[in-house]
C-alpha cells in the first residue's frame, strides 16, 4: 500500500510518500498554489490514499469540502483523530505535532516512556508514558538563525562569533539538562528512551537524508536517537490505525 502525508502550510506544502510503510521521498516546500495542490492529490488518489493535515486549509470550507466529497481516499487528519487507538483527551498539550512525534517515538520504542526533544523555531521537550499519557514538558527559545557548524574559539572572535558559541554550546547544554530534569521525574529514569527530531537535523541539500553537521555528532552524545522525520513517521502510524479501523467495519 502507498500512502500520502501532505503537511499544507501558508503557502506552501510538505509532502511525503511512503511505500508498504517504508519512507520513500519527501520534498518540502512544494506547491505554494493550491490548485497546483489539489491537481496533484487528484492525480495520486486513484492510487494512493492520502493524510491532510492542515488548519489553514479546513479554513477555507470550499476547498475543504471539495477534498472530502471528490477524493474518497483523502481524509483530514482533525477528521479521524477521534479514531486514534489512544484517547486524545489524554494528551496535553493538545497539539497535533507532539501528538505525531509520540507515534513516532511509540513505534521505534514502544515498551519504554519517551522524551522528544524537538528542535525548531521554539524547542520543545515532551514527555510521554508508553501508554500514551503527556507527563510533562518545558520549551526553551533560541535565536531563529542557528549556526549548526561548531565555532572555534579563538582570541580573533568577533563579537557576533561570541555569540554564536554561547548558542552552540548553550542549546547542547539546555539538551542535556533539561532532559536529565525531565527523565528524573518518572518512576525509572534510566529507561527513558530521548529522541531528537526538527527542522534543523535536515539534511539542507537532500530533506530525505538527516544532517551530517558537526551539530548532530555532539547531540548525539547526548541522546538516545536522532529522527529528522520522527513526525512524518508518527503521522504514517496515525494513518495506518485509521485505515486498519476502516478496514474493520
Amino acid at each position: 500500500m502507498s500512502t500520502y502525508i501532505i503537511d499544507v502550510k501558508e503557502g506552501y506544502s510538505n509532502i511525503v510518500f511512503f511505500q508498504n510503510d517504508q519512507l520513500r521521498d519527501i520534498h518540502l516546500n512544494s506547491y505554494s498554489n493550491i490548485c497546483d495542490l489539489i491537481r496533484f492529490i487528484k492525480d495520486v488518489s486513484n492510487h494512493s490514499k492520502i493524510l491532510i493535515t492542515s488548519s489553514c486549509l479546513l479554513e477555507d470550507k470550499k476547498i475543504a469540502e471539495e477534498l472530502k466529497t471528490s477524493y474518497h481516499s483523502a481524509y483530514f487528519l482533525q477528521d479521524i483523530l477521534h479514531q486514534l487507538p489512544i484517547p486524545f483527551h489524554t494528551l496535553e498539550p493538545k497539539d497535533l505535532r507532539s501528538l505525531a512525534n509520540f507515534y513516532g517515538a511509540l513505534k521505534r520504542f514502544p515498551l519504554n516512556d519517551c522524551l522528544i526533544v524537538d528542535l525548531g523555531t521554539e524547542n520543545r521537550f515532551d514527555l510521554f508514558s508508553k501508554e500514551g499519557l503527556y507527563l510533562a514538558g518545558s520549551i526553551c527559545t533560541f535565536p531563529a538563525k542557528f549556526q549548526t557548524e561548531k565555532p572555534i574559539f579563538s582570541m580573533e572572535q568577533t563579537h557576533q562569533e561570541k555569540i554564536e558559541t554561547g548558542v552552540y554550546y548553550g542549546l547542547l547544554g539546555s539538551i542535556e539538562r533539561i532532559s536529565q530534569e525531565l527523565s528524573l521525574s518518572t518512576p525509572s529514569p534510566s529507561s527513558v528512551k530521548i529522541l531528537a527530531t526538527g527542522n534543523i537535523l535536515f539534511n539542507k541539500e537532500d530533506a530525505n537524508k538527516q544532517s551530517n553537521s558537526p551539530f548532530i555528532k555532539d547531540l548525539q552524545e547526548i541522546v538516545d536517537d536522532i529522527c529528522p522525520h520522527l513526525t512524518f513517521l508518527g503521522l504514517n502510524e496515525i494513518f495506518k490505525e485509521f485505515l486498519l479501523k476502516q478496514q474493520e467495519k
